[in-house]
Parts: structure tokens; C-alpha cells; sequence
């Protein structure tokens, strides 16, 4: 009777072992399915026009007044950290109508504006860039839908009252 008994365990362990087997393999078999099938793509929604301040300078001056000292990116963030500086001998001007848009794949994306982005500046903490002051605006390319697969270069466009005031070209990140 003993053996019976012994035989009914053994099987039944490897009854159990064949489930657990199966169960594994039914696990993984769903998870590389999940992971190696094709997942949509999302769609850009389109950036949203620029409306103009409401008492808006005159643009062609601000060709003199911003000066990009320093562009820093990071790939593995997706960050883009600009350095601005007010050029020799310009007036103080205030950083609330800038703009930061990016072009990636002939698309435009708004990234950044002083009301919504991160920024900072060396000197007080008001939002008039004034001589000797840096003003340091990073750019979060994921957080604006700008997708990951673009072509190598991105420019950088600084808009101030909906017209562009500075381009630069930067390596895409």
C-alpha cells in the first residue's frame, strides 16, 4: 500500500511541475508578445499658434539684445539648457515675452515659455534680464511631444511677441 501512496505523490508532483511549466511558458509567451508587437505611434498635436503680447516692441532691435552665450544638451534627458546673456550695451528686457520654440522634422513645437517652463537667472529674481545678469532656460523635448526620431539637427527658435528674434541650430537630442 505504501508504494500506491508513493506513486500518487510522485505523480501528482509532476502533475503540478507540467502546470507550473506551462504556466511559466504561457507568461513569457504573453509578455514577449506585449513587448515585441507593434505599438502605435502617436500623433503630434499641432503646436499651438503664438498670440502676441499685448504692447509688443519692436523685434529687429532684439537682434542686439539677446545674446545665446551657451547651448547645452543632453541626450539621455532629452534637455536643451540655453545660456542668455543681454549684449553689450543693450537695454534690460523682459524675459516674460520670450518664447523657446523647436523645429524637428519641418514641424514646429512651442517648449518653452516663462509662465510654464523652468528658468533661471543669476542676479534678482524678477524676470527682467539686466546687464551682468544670465538667464538659463531648459527645454524638456519630451514634455512638448517633440518625438525621438528626428533628423540630426534641431533649431532652436527664440520668439519674442510671436516673431523670431534668434535661430540657432542645435544636434538633435
Amino acid at each position: 500500500m505504501k508504494r500506491k501512496n508513493d506513486r500518487i505523490i510522485v505523480f501528482g508532483m509532476i502533475a503540478i511541475g507540467v502546470l507550473a511549466m506551462a504556466g511559466i511558458v504561457t507568461v513569457l509567451g504573453l509578455g514577449a508578445y506585449i513587448y515585441t508587437s507593434e505599438k502605435p505611434t502617436p500623433t503630434p498635436e499641432p503646436a499651438p499658434t503664438v498670440t502676441p503680447a499685448p504692447t509688443p516692441g519692436p523685434v529687429a532691435d532684439l537682434k542686439d539684445t539677446l545674446y545665446v552665450r551657451k547651448v547645452l544638451s543632453d541626450g539621455a534627458g532629452r534637455t536643451y539648457t540655453l545660456l542668455i546673456d543681454l549684449r553689450p550695451d543693450a537695454d534690460p528686457f523682459d524675459m516674460r515675452r520670450l518664447a523657446v520654440h523647436i523645429v524637428a522634422d519641418d514641424k514646429t513645437y512651442n517648449v518653452w515659455d516663462y509662465s510654464h517652463g523652468e528658468h533661471s537667472s543669476t542676479g534678482d529674481d524678477d524676470s527682467v534680464l539686466e546687464p551682468g545678469e544670465t538667464f538659463t532656460v531648459t527645454v524638456y523635448l519630451p514634455q512638448a511631444d517633440v518625438p525621438m526620431n528626428t533628423g540630426p539637427l534641431m533649431q532652436i527658435l527664440l520668439i519674442v511677441d510671436g516673431q523670431t528674434a534668434c535661430s540657432l541650430n542645435a544636434p538633435a537630442v
